[in-house]
Protein backbone atom coordinates (compact mmCIF):
# COMPACT_ATOMS: atom_id res chain seq x y z
CA UNK A 1 0.00 0.00 0.00
CA UNK A 2 1.50 3.13 -0.81
CA UNK A 3 1.58 5.63 2.08
CA UNK A 4 -0.17 8.57 2.32
CA UNK A 5 3.33 10.85 2.56
CA UNK A 6 4.23 9.22 -0.74
CA UNK A 7 0.84 10.62 -1.83
CA UNK A 8 1.33 14.04 -1.23
CA UNK A 9 3.81 14.27 -2.45
CA UNK A 10 2.91 13.41 -6.10
CA UNK A 11 0.00 15.75 -5.33
CA UNK A 12 1.88 18.53 -4.74
CA UNK A 13 4.22 18.03 -8.09
CA UNK A 14 1.18 17.58 -10.14
CA UNK A 15 0.26 21.08 -8.63
CA UNK A 16 3.52 22.09 -10.08
CA UNK A 17 3.45 21.01 -13.19
CA UNK A 18 -0.44 21.33 -13.88
CA UNK A 19 -0.67 24.38 -12.35
CA UNK A 20 2.12 25.80 -14.56
CA UNK A 21 0.92 24.70 -17.65
CA UNK A 22 -2.79 25.96 -16.31
CA UNK A 23 -1.10 29.50 -16.77
CA UNK A 24 0.96 29.52 -20.21
CA UNK A 25 -1.86 27.40 -22.52
CA UNK A 26 -4.30 29.46 -22.53
CA UNK A 27 -2.14 31.99 -24.27
CA UNK A 28 -0.69 29.30 -26.62
CA UNK A 29 -3.83 28.12 -27.79
CA UNK A 30 -4.94 31.59 -28.59
CA UNK A 31 -1.54 32.39 -30.51
CA UNK A 32 -2.21 29.14 -32.41
CA UNK A 33 -6.06 29.79 -33.22
CA UNK A 34 -5.76 33.25 -34.21
CA UNK A 35 -1.84 33.94 -35.38
CA UNK A 36 -0.74 30.48 -36.54
CA UNK A 37 2.91 30.11 -36.61
CA UNK A 38 2.65 33.36 -37.52
CA UNK A 39 3.99 36.80 -35.70
CA UNK A 40 1.96 37.54 -32.92
CA UNK A 41 0.68 40.83 -31.38
CA UNK A 42 2.94 42.81 -29.39
CA UNK A 43 0.60 42.20 -26.38
CA UNK A 44 0.59 38.66 -26.66
CA UNK A 45 4.19 38.40 -26.66
CA UNK A 46 3.66 40.48 -23.53
CA UNK A 47 1.25 38.38 -21.97
CA UNK A 48 3.00 35.20 -23.23
CA UNK A 49 6.19 36.78 -21.41
CA UNK A 50 4.33 36.91 -17.91
CA UNK A 51 2.20 34.04 -17.78
CA UNK A 52 5.59 32.08 -18.34
CA UNK A 53 7.23 33.61 -15.37
CA UNK A 54 4.42 33.34 -13.23
CA UNK A 55 4.31 29.68 -14.35
CA UNK A 56 7.91 29.19 -13.37
CA UNK A 57 7.59 30.50 -10.19
CA UNK A 58 4.32 29.02 -9.61
CA UNK A 59 5.93 25.17 -10.46
CA UNK A 60 9.11 25.61 -8.25
CA UNK A 61 7.33 27.01 -5.52
CA UNK A 62 5.18 23.91 -5.19
CA UNK A 63 7.86 21.88 -6.30
CA UNK A 64 10.12 22.68 -3.74
CA UNK A 65 6.89 21.81 -1.00
CA UNK A 66 7.14 18.52 -2.06
CA UNK A 67 11.28 18.93 -2.48
CA UNK A 68 10.98 19.30 1.23
CA UNK A 69 8.15 16.31 1.94
CA UNK A 70 10.78 13.88 0.66
CA UNK A 71 13.06 12.02 2.69
CA UNK A 72 16.58 11.95 3.05
CA UNK A 73 17.08 9.38 0.29
CA UNK A 74 14.66 10.73 -1.72
CA UNK A 75 16.31 14.02 -1.30
CA UNK A 76 19.89 12.18 -2.45
CA UNK A 77 18.12 10.33 -5.64
CA UNK A 78 16.44 13.44 -6.82
CA UNK A 79 19.61 15.87 -6.71
CA UNK A 80 21.99 12.91 -8.49
CA UNK A 81 19.00 11.92 -10.80
CA UNK A 82 18.60 16.16 -11.65
CA UNK A 83 22.43 16.43 -11.98
CA UNK A 84 23.56 12.96 -14.06
CA UNK A 85 20.18 13.66 -16.06
CA UNK A 86 21.29 17.06 -16.87
CA UNK A 87 24.31 16.36 -17.74
CA UNK A 88 23.82 13.22 -19.82
CA UNK A 89 21.37 15.31 -21.72
CA UNK A 90 23.47 17.93 -22.53
CA UNK A 91 26.14 15.94 -23.44
CA UNK A 92 23.74 14.07 -26.00
CA UNK A 93 22.29 17.18 -27.52
CA UNK A 94 25.97 18.46 -28.22
CA UNK A 95 26.61 16.09 -31.56
CA UNK A 96 22.99 17.20 -32.46
CA UNK A 97 23.78 20.81 -32.17
CA UNK A 98 26.51 20.45 -34.07
CA UNK A 99 24.35 18.47 -36.75
CA UNK A 100 21.75 20.78 -37.05
CA UNK A 101 23.91 24.09 -36.55
CA UNK A 102 25.98 23.49 -39.52
CA UNK A 103 23.28 22.68 -41.86
CA UNK A 104 22.48 18.32 -41.26
CA UNK A 105 18.73 18.86 -41.83
CA UNK A 106 18.83 21.15 -44.83
CA UNK A 107 20.86 18.43 -46.01
CA UNK A 108 19.15 15.89 -45.26
CA UNK A 109 15.69 17.22 -46.18
CA UNK A 110 16.93 20.22 -48.15
CA UNK A 111 12.91 21.66 -49.40
CA UNK A 112 12.40 21.52 -46.36
CA UNK A 113 14.42 22.98 -43.60
CA UNK A 114 16.99 25.24 -46.03
CA UNK A 115 16.39 28.27 -43.97
CA UNK A 116 19.93 30.33 -43.99
CA UNK A 117 22.11 31.44 -42.18
CA UNK A 118 19.67 33.52 -39.93
CA UNK A 119 17.55 30.41 -38.59
CA UNK A 120 21.14 28.58 -38.15
CA UNK A 121 22.21 31.94 -35.17
CA UNK A 122 18.19 31.52 -34.08
CA UNK A 123 18.61 28.00 -33.80
CA UNK A 124 22.46 28.39 -32.39
CA UNK A 125 20.92 31.16 -29.44
CA UNK A 126 18.19 28.83 -28.66
CA UNK A 127 20.88 26.37 -27.77
CA UNK A 128 22.87 28.38 -26.13
CA UNK A 129 20.37 30.18 -23.60
CA UNK A 130 19.14 27.01 -21.82
CA UNK A 131 22.95 25.48 -21.44
CA UNK A 132 24.45 29.14 -20.59
CA UNK A 133 21.89 29.87 -17.76
CA UNK A 134 21.99 26.51 -16.32
CA UNK A 135 25.47 26.78 -15.57
CA UNK A 136 25.10 30.56 -14.40
CA UNK A 137 22.69 28.58 -12.32
CA UNK A 138 25.06 25.73 -10.76
CA UNK A 139 27.93 28.55 -10.17
CA UNK A 140 25.33 30.79 -8.63
CA UNK A 141 23.75 27.87 -6.30
CA UNK A 142 27.26 26.82 -5.45
CA UNK A 143 28.54 29.87 -4.30
CA UNK A 144 25.43 30.76 -2.33
CA UNK A 145 25.48 27.05 -0.60
CA UNK A 146 29.53 27.85 0.23
CA UNK A 147 28.56 31.39 1.81
CA UNK A 148 25.49 29.49 3.47
CA UNK A 149 27.77 27.53 5.57
CA UNK A 150 30.04 30.16 6.56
Amino acid sequence: MIERRQVAIWAWMALAVGGGWALVAPLLGYRLAHHGWGRPAPWLIVAATLAATLAIAWTFAFARVAFNRFDEFQRALSLRAWYWGAAIGIAVSAPLYVFVALGGLAWLFPHTFDKGPVAARAFAAGYALPTLFQGAGCVGVALWLRIARR
